[in-house]
């Protein structure tokens, strides 16, 4: 007959506490582990101190972060990923680092390698938060087959809910977008003249594979801020940042491409400035994709410190939403060809170099024909004006049905889910999201069972028809108040219906006129009372100094 698997927690946090007392009074541990049924590890950890004396439902010792630490971590990814935000192995593990280097963390130093946590520690992590899992994330390119005209305007419908009462979307100067595109030092030649049936070949120094990528940012009114190119250099060199134009970002990484690191550097060593120096009013918005190298934890802090929203596009629609890759990059590069091939001509046959990129791309990004493209991009993709009837639905592969009448539907399902969320208590709902991320069935509670199964169904209900809802925790009560007699209303309500048992599920039924009439879906959350992001913010230590990225004045 095979034995049973051992489980976890036989024994009760009180026995615990028995034997460790009678420990103290001098019985022996063997012996204490026998009576009271406590194995002998685990009170020699809690005597010794590795493990917590009370006991917390946690096996084996504490998490070298601590749990507060590393929730708040799981929320900010959790929170990310609902953005369209995906933090990857590279992300985690370098916030991390900078608030180990940050903060006075002895214990992390002596574990961690150069401050860094590894493999065990991810790994460990992963196993420690049921709730997170590794997963691939879908190729862009595959999926933008699957971008309907449907899911555009429900994005459309809740970035103006969320930046509504902030009036952003109504200033040029304060609406942006941002990305980062490659140029090859040995472009394709444009169309030559040569003898027919002969080939013809253009030698270059240059591999054909060798590029300089660079970040630009623009806002609605055609106005560049200071770009950053990224070289692939241990050291940057002081003849390229001499060679550099004025107020030009210049950093260095691994491989030149960007990352979470860079991209903090230029947000906060570039980007912030210029807005200082233009005087730009705050809060101002960016429009970017949702690539894991435009977001850290850092970054998230800073941008709600100084009035930066990030808003990810809507995922795989950078092709339709996005004003560089619509109008910007495509006459961008057609200028750098023409360049590169003049620069040959006036230079005795030398090929452009890396350190020319920057003034090569200032002369392009300077041309008065840029203004009017920029604008149009965002014309085109209905950034600026927000509207949503600007944007080019030719571009999507499959027509969905008419919208007109669809954004109402979701609309209203999205008002009645909201209205249904605000009865349950804030706690317990936490607990439901967590539960329905995790894809589990519910563990909790067993008198929140049927409560929780009726949630569920409305929130399905909400993603089958593309209405964002509040399933996530960031998505909670609007930005815009709701008026004084609903707040009244809704706070004698939420103590009376949160009393009753939760059998009776029929007091969340709702009808048109028991809806308020302020919007209650946002991307923002509730406890933010200064300028709001659209993904949650996690207020952690210290933030690291800059160290690899440089703008350049003279």
């Amino acid at each position: 007959m095979s034995q049973p698997k051992n489980k976890k927690f036989q024994y009760s946090p009180s026995k615990v506490k028995d034997a460790l007392k009678a420990i103290d009074e001098g019985m022996k541990v063997a012996t204490a582990s026998k009576l009271y049924k406590v194995p002998r590890t685990t009170l020699r950890n809690k005597i010794s101190g590795v493990s917590p004396k009370e006991s917390t439902g946690h096996c084996g010792p504490r998490s070298v972060l601590g749990e507060q630490i590393e929730k708040k971590l799981v929320d900010w990814v959790l929170d990310c990923s609902s953005m369209g935000f995906p933090v990857t192995k590279e992300n985690l593990c370098a916030s991390v680092h900078k608030l180990i280097e940050n903060a006075d963390m002895e214990s992390c130093k002596a574990t961690f390698t150069n401050n860094r946590p590894g493999k065990k520690w991810y790994y460990g992590f992963l196993k420690r938060h049921k709730v997170l899992s590794q997963k691939h994330a879908e190729y862009v390119n595959r999926s933008r087959g699957s971008v309907t005209e449907e899911k555009i305007r429900n994005w459309f419908h809740e970035v103006s809910i969320t930046l509504n009462d902030m009036d952003v979307l109504n200033d040029p100067n304060r609406i942006f977008n941002m990305d980062e595109t490659s140029f090859f030092l040995a472009p394709k030649g444009e169309l030559i003249i040569g003898p027919r049936g002969h080939h013809v070949y253009e030698e270059s120094c240059n591999s054909d594979k060798d590029n300089v990528t660079t970040l630009f940012a623009v806002n609605a009114a055609g106005k560049f801020a200071p770009p950053l190119t990224l070289f692939k250099y241990a050291r940057i060199p002081a003849s390229l940042v001499k060679a550099a134009p004025p107020n030009w970002g210049i950093g260095k990484t691994e491989n030149g491409w960007m990352t979470g690191e860079s991209f903090f550097e230029y947000i906060t060593n570039v980007f912030d400035p210029f807005l200082k120096e233009a005087e730009i009013p705050r809060p101002v918005v960016i429009f970017l994709d949702g690539h894991c190298s435009h977001l850290t934890l850092h970054l998230s802090r800073y941008c709600r410190e100084n009035q930066i929203i990030l808003v990810a596009l809507h995922l795989n629609s950078t092709h339709i939403l996005q004003p560089l890759d619509v109008a910007v990059f495509g006459p961008m590069k057609k200028m750098w060809k023409k360049i590169v091939q003049k620069w040959r001509f006036e230079n005795n046959g030398t090929e452009i170099s890396k350190s020319d990129v920057p003034s090569v791309l200032s002369q392009i990004i300077t041309e008065p024909k840029m203004v009017a493209n920029i604008r149009a991009g965002f014309r085109a993709t209905g950034l600026f004006p927000f509207n949503v009837n600007n944007v080019d639905y030719s571009k999507i592969v499959v027509r969905s049905i008419p919208a007109s009448t669809t954004v109402q539907t979701n609309e209203e399902l999205q008002r009645h889910f909201s209205y249904i969320e605000k009865q349950i208590d804030p706690v317990l709902l936490d607990e439901f999201r967590a539960t329905k991320r995790s894809n589990h069935e519910w563990e909790g509670n067993q008198e929140a069972l049927l409560l929780f199964k009726f949630w569920r169904k409305i929130a399905d209900e909400v993603e089958m028809h593309g209405a964002s809802g509040n399933t996530d925790d960031i998505l909670t009560d609007s930005i815009a108040p709701p008026s004084e007699d609903n707040q009244a209303e809704n706070v004698s309500q939420n103590a009376d219906r949160l009393n009753q048992n939760v059998d009776n599920i029929d007091i969340f039924s709702t009808r048109n006129s028991d809806i308020p009439s302020t919007p209650t879906n946002s991307l923002i959350p509730a406890d933010i009372s200064t300028t709001p992001t659209v993904f949650h913010i996690i207020q952690l230590l210290q933030y690291p100094t800059i160290v690899h990225l440089q703008c350049v004045s003279k």
